[in-house]
């Protein structure tokens, strides 16, 4: 093959600059004096530093090649750090920030460009960095090993746009974009270890911040009370899989619904910059919905419309208004779509009211109200046997049921779980990832360890603000060995929901911070557990252990007699047995603390 074209082994980096339409709509002739002061300042002589070159720019973007992943990521670093110093010599409105994106691969030379999958997936993996940050593909995260310390957060596999098969990516955070701890309602944490970790978040200053509110209802007639929320909920189901966008279901906060507290009181002390707000009226067959979108911090409205359509749209109504609100905060769809097509194929108003009903029960989460869910899923299921939309709810909704004591048999409701996750694995059409969070959590229960991960990881890959997503993988890093990672993840679930946490999220966390060693912060949230459900033993049980392994065996003693007056028949054997770790050694530690503490063996 001429010199011309040939194949080699490259390490790819894309960089864009963020935010660019908005800098050139401010200054155009000023953004473009900048961005090429960016070019000869920073960019070109960093990357011949670290023997790279720039091989293709197009206006705010720029295509790098180097010969190794570790030369590439030190570049990354590097010019992030010195476009953060950069930035503090110009005007505070208009920072400069880069978002970058980092792969290794095959490619194709023709003259001075490259061309080939590996420069298209970095191009794509830039297009879902933070701004300031680096995403980097799995391929490239391998190369790059230990090499670099650096702090990582598996983002899991992404479906990316052009591209056929999804990609494992990985959020690099550069020394200008550290992890902010934002404070809650309650108080202003100053660092992790003020605070049990259940009320911080930490996705906010990455990504949009969006919460959505339940509608109002204006119509005569109180039946149509949940055509409005089962539309705000509708939203929720497609806004909560954007890759790109950080959000929070509002649509159970109390002062709202009653009308005490508007939007922005309600949010007054939550990470979120947009609220979604909107009302539903009814006339026969006929539906009016308005929309909008405001901006909290600068009080202005982003967005606002209007629809007029029959019932018979629902559906189609709630694509519509989800990619007018995505576009309106430009965010880019996954592949080009609307979270992979969640509504497709389900049409008629039997299946809209279905739908909407179903999802009304589903999100109180009590148990009569999960049974009243499953009739309108199971109908959805059979009407529509091409779509995974009924199959995705039953089986969260038959795992929920089992998990929460909530079946006269267990074993044949997590059966059920499992038939309905399969099924929704087996189809693409309104696949939403709640099947592969239900299978990943009971393949764990099962101590296929490998097959949890991989499952839940791709869960959070469809479901990138998901809580129960989230939740379920950082209970199986939890328990194959990565506590850290487990409390990021448990942490990132609890975040995303503005209610406040669930006693079983709150329990996972205590889990992993007792097996990360981080005892005071496990009895905090296992205590809040507690609070919040006392009937929760398996809190009780872990505040036990975490009392004996930092040497209080009298507190030990104590929350020890709580759980024989609960459950006599207790024993340590039965309850280390159903934690599913990948080693023994964590079991064994356990057992002998519960033992210390004065429970039977």
């Amino acid at each position: 093959m001429s010199r011309e074209q040939d194949r080699r082994l490259a390490a790819i980096l894309a960089a864009d600059v963020a935010g660019y339409s908005r800098l050139m709509g401010a200054d155009e002739s000023g953004t473009l004096a900048v961005i090429e002061e960016l070019q000869e300042r920073i960019l070109l002589p960093t990357a011949e530093g670290f023997s790279g070159r720039l091989f293709k720019s197009m206006g705010d973007g720029f295509l790098f090649e180097f010969s190794s992943v570790v030369a590439a990521m030190r570049f990354a670093v590097k010019v992030q750090h010195e476009l953060q110093k950069w930035n503090e010599t110009r005007p505070a409105a208009s920072p400069v920030e880069l978002r970058m994106g980092l792969n290794i691969g095959d490619v194709i030379a023709r003259g001075e460009d490259l061309f080939g999958d590996a420069v298209n997936v970095a191009a794509r993996l830039e297009g879902i960095a933070a701004p300031g940050g680096v995403c980097i593909s799995e391929a490239a995260m391998q190369q790059l090993g230990d090499r670099i310390a650096l702090d990582v957060e598996d983002l899991g596999e992404r479906a990316l746009k052009n591209i056929e098969t999804p990609v494992r990516a990985y959020a690099v955070r550069s020394a200008s974009a550290p992890r902010p701890v934002v404070a809650s309602a309650d108080k202003t944490l100053e660092s992790e270890q003020a605070d049990p970790g259940f009320r911080s978040y930490d996705f906010a200053s990455e990504r949009p911040s969006l919460a959505i509110f339940p509608f109002r209802n204006i119509a005569t007639t109180s039946d149509s009370e949940f055509i409005a929320q089962g539309i705000s909920l509708g939203l929720q189901t497609l806004l909560v899989q954007l890759p790109n966008m950080f959000f929070v279901n509002a649509c159970g906060h109390a002062g709202y619904r009653d009308g005490s507290a508007t939007a922005a009181q309600a949010l007054a002390h939550m990470p979120v910059r947009y609220a979604v707000e909107g009302s539903v009226q009814q006339v026969a067959s006929q539906l009016r919905v308005n929309v909008q979108v405001t901006d909290l911090k600068e009080n202005t409205v982003k967005w606002a419309s209007n629809y007029d359509r029959s019932v018979d749209n629902l559906f189609a109504l709630q694509d519509e208004i989800a990619r007018s609100i995505a576009g309106a905060l430009s965010v880019e769809l996954i592949g080009g779509h609307m979270a992979r097509d969640f509504t497709g194929g389900l049409d008629g108003s039997k299946s809209w009211e279905h739908f909407l009903r179903g999802i009304n029960y589903f999100y109180r989460m009590t148990k009569s109200d999960h049974a009243q869910a499953i009739p309108h899923f199971d109908a959805l299921a059979q009407t529509h046997p091409n779509s995974a939309i009924g199959p995705c709810y039953l089986a969260v909704l038959y795992f929920y049921a089992q998990r929460r004591g909530w079946s006269h048999d267990p074993d044949a409701t997590l059966s059920e779980a499992a038939k309905w996750a399969r099924r929704a694995l087996a189809l693409e059409e309104g696949n939403n990832g709640l099947g592969h969070a239900v299978l990943g959590a009971i393949a764990l229960e099962e101590h296929k360890h490998q097959e949890a991960e991989r499952l839940s990881h791709i869960a959070v890959g469809y479901r990138a603000s998901c809580p129960f997503a989230h939740c379920q993988l950082g209970i199986t890093q939890t328990y194959i060995g990565e506590p850290e990672n487990g409390i990021r993840n448990i942490r990132n679930a609890i975040g995303l929901r503005l209610a406040g946490p669930m006693p079983m999220e709150l329990g996972a966390l205590a889990v992993a911070y007792r097996d990360n060693g981080d005892f005071d912060l496990s009895i905090a949230a296992a205590e809040e557990a507690i609070r919040i459900a006392p009937e929760y033993l398996d809190a009780y049980v872990t505040m036990t252990s975490d009392f004996a392994l930092r040497g209080d065996i009298e507190k030990a003693r104590k929350t020890s007699e709580a759980i024989l007056s609960s459950e006599p028949n207790f024993r340590i054997s039965d309850f280390v047995e159903r934690q599913p770790y990948l080693s023994a050694e964590m079991g064994n530690r356990i057992t002998t603390a519960l033992q210390t503490a004065g429970l039977p063996g």
